[in-house]
């Protein structure tokens, strides 16, 4: 399998982009370094083509789980390029923001309102921003990898080796307010010892946690 053309565009980017990728689950570092496809030529279904031409069967994150039906679904790309006819952004609100918004509280009728976020890090930064209003409490307990928000990052402040197993190992906090400092307090998935003593040691008002994630991809 040759992997050329790819591998060449990556090392090219990690100099001109912090990182090489705008998203920590696009960096091909994360599952195997020079080997892992990093760019896409064509996306069908659950099928991937690269730069190269290798054809690859998608059983990873799936567009970072957005594309549940699959990518260049034909309904979807239809609607897609009928909005893009009808112009796509104005002064004016969309009124489908209003549709979304009942259809979302129709599904899931425990909520009041609906307000909308851009990428997965800022909808959790606003769920933890609720959460501390509601509890009246700063710290958190949380598991996994959340974004790359100053209330997470913070968790490193106390030791640089907190978000080892959780985000990147040896992370520095840089830029991250000193104030901020034992406010986000991290347990392993599945310890429920663990987080027991934290909440029992620390003046915990949330708890966060994601699954463990295996992702694969398989080549054809």
């Amino acid at each position: 399998m040759q992997m050329t053309k790819g591998t060449d565009l990556w090392n090219k980017a990690k100099k001109i982009i912090p990182g090489g990728t705008q998203l920590l689950s696009k960096r091909s570092e994360l599952f195997l370094p020079e080997k892992w496809p990093s760019y896409y030529k064509k996306a069908k279904g659950v099928e991937i083509w690269d730069l190269d031409g290798n054809h690859y069967t998608d059983m990873s994150i799936m567009g970072v789980g957005s594309c549940i039906l699959g990518y260049a679904d034909e309904d979807v790309n239809t609607s897609v390029k009928n909005a893009i006819d009808e112009g796509s952004m104005a002064t004016l609100n969309s009124p489908e923001e209003v549709e979304l918004a009942e259809l979302l509280l129709r599904l899931h009728p425990w909520a009041q309102m609906v307000r909308y976020a851009r990428t997965g890090g800022e909808a959790t930064t606003i769920a933890i921003r609720i959460s501390r209003a509601y509890s009246k409490k700063d710290k958190i307990a949380f598991c996994g990898y959340h974004g790359w928000h100053d209330w997470y990052i913070s968790a490193n402040l106390a030791d640089d080796s907190r978000l080892d197993g959780h985000l990147l190992p040896g992370l520095e906090p840089l830029g991250v307010p000193r104030c901020l400092k034992e406010t986000a307090i991290p347990f392993n998935y599945n310890e429920i010892e663990e987080l027991e003593k934290i909440i029992e040691t620390h003046d915990i008002g949330t708890i966060i946690l994601e699954p463990i994630r295996k992702p694969m991809i398989s080549a054809q």
